[in-house]
């Protein structure tokens, strides 16, 4: 009889060596079934489709606007009415930018060193920002913004969610302003549904 290392249980060495056997007959057996479902390569399997005809649209792209910040940016979202965008990076700070007019809105200071990631609300009035502190913020946007043209500083959270092991890699509210998906390390699969 021997012990495995790390466990408090006696294992037979015939139990091992029957374990072992098991292990080598999977990997056989996965080794087989991949080889004979990767019956071809890309290469091959492209030769019968037919190549793109000259008059085949191309998709055009053109640099309209180009959005100055003096940070990083390491996430970006846009906003349901196709005219506003939030950015978040280095330096702790999210904008909110008029994408159309190039101009920062709002300034939102986080607790975070990095922003590395930040969602609007469906009604536009809301924004959220996670990043490396562990923290997710919700910032409330109505009620500061008057006509004035100038920039908007917000500092305050009107939430903060830090259920968090590690740094928020995503969030993004669930079609209302009531729920948001906060995926994070090490267990980017399990999610966490908050209500705001």
């Amino acid at each position: 009889m021997s012990e495995l290392p790390g466990s408090t249980e006696v294992c037979h060495l015939g139990d091992f060596q029957s374990l072992m056997q098991q292990l080598n007959e999977l990997k056989e057996a996965t080794r087989v079934e991949r080889s004979r479902i990767n019956d071809c390569n890309l290469e091959t399997l492209s030769q019968d489709v037919e190549p793109l005809p000259p008059s085949a649209p191309v998709l055009s792209m053109k640099c309209r606007k180009t959005l100055k910040c003096t940070e990083e940016v390491f996430h970006l979202a846009w906003s349901p009415d196709k005219i506003h965008m939030v950015t978040g990076g280095q330096g702790g700070f999210a904008v909110i930018w008029d994408a159309f007019l190039g101009q920062k809105e709002y300034l939102i200071q986080t607790t975070s060193p990095w922003v590395t990631a930040c969602s609007y609300a469906p009604s536009t009035t809301m924004v959220v920002c996670g990043g490396l502190d562990s923290q997710c913020s919700v910032y409330k946007l109505d009620g500061y913004k008057e006509n004035s043209g100038a920039t908007v500083t917000i500092s305050e959270p009107t939430k903060r969610l830090s259920s968090h092991e590690k740094y928020i890699t995503h969030c993004i509210f669930l079609g209302s302003d009531q729920q948001i998906l906060l995926p994070s390390p090490p267990h980017p699969c399990s999610d966490t549904v908050v209500q705001c």
